[in-house]
């Protein structure tokens, strides 16, 4: 039998490396979150913005827009295990993609082979996609947004660094926040994360707006760790808290009917 060889329509053969995805499917893993996750979303209203149009989300001029915590289209499939492979079909756009990924500070440039895509790019762009995933954005919109923002955010008036919350703390708020809501149920880890990298999100936003605002205009800080973290709960997991809820008070109304009664019944 006549021996084969990879032909030029494998490029991945003989290299170790995973074969090219062939598409997403339903049974897919996402990277970073939980099947069926549902990042943090809210309207814009092109009358609030000036009656501008064409806003992310809208089907018709004038519509209030669904959008992302990045204020960016809403990414309608998530990212997963396997994508970070992709670029491997367009090798023309693997060296701007790695100066992008440097630039965003994902990617050290010392540890970069530029035209090359190695598993130390493929990690990169899987945390690319990762956060694209905790924001419910398409890779290029997070892309941009982490190279306007990273790998240092300069403060409003004093152009220094900004410091930012640390993301075991927004862990810890999120677990708390879980247990007083929903008994403890809400606590996956990869929700966890996705909270994080979300209040991080804010808080950045918060700094991008006070380097923007006019000099004596206002801009609106983010919301405290807790109030947070039980408004991203009840957006995401309002069944398991409404159910929580119900099932406390219950309990509440017989404990107070059993310190209530009387003894014998009478």
């Amino acid at each position: 039998m006549a021996k084969t060889t990879p032909t030029s329509e494998d490029p991945l053969a003989g290299l170790g490396i995973p074969p090219l995805p062939t598409g997403t499917t339903q049974t897919a893993n996402p990277l970073g979150v939980p099947k069926g996750f549902k990042p943090a979303t809210h309207q814009v209203s092109p009358t609030g913005m000036g009656g501008l149009e064409g806003l992310p989300g809208q089907t018709q001029p004038g519509e209030v827009a669904d959008v992302n915590a990045l204020g960016t289209s809403i990414q309608s499939e998530p990212y997963v295990q396997g994508d970070e492979w992709a670029p491997l079909n367009d090798p023309e756009s693997i060296g701007p993609l790695q100066e992008q990924l440097v630039q965003a500070g994902l990617l050290n440039p010392k540890n970069v082979v530029l035209g090359r895509w190695d598993t130390t790019s493929a990690a990169a762009y899987k945390t690319l996609l990762t956060t694209a995933n905790a924001y419910g954005a398409n890779k290029d919109d997070a892309l941009t947004y982490l190279m306007n923002t990273s790998p240092g955010v300069k403060g409003a008036s004093t152009g220094q660094a900004a410091k930012i919350t640390n993301p075991e703390d927004s862990k810890a708020a999120f677990r708390a926040a879980a247990v007083k809501l929903t008994g403890g149920v809400s606590l996956p880890k990869a929700q966890q994360d996705a909270f994080a990298a979300w209040y991080q999100a804010q808080e950045k936003a918060v700094v991008q707006a006070g380097n923007t605002a006019d000099p004596n205009g206002t801009y609106t800080d983010a919301p405290s760790l807790g109030t947070a973290a039980e408004n991203y709960i009840m957006q995401h997991d309002k069944g398991d808290a409404v159910a929580y809820g119900m099932a406390s008070r219950s309990q509440e109304f017989q404990d107070l009917l059993a310190s209530t009664s009387v003894p014998g019944g009478k």
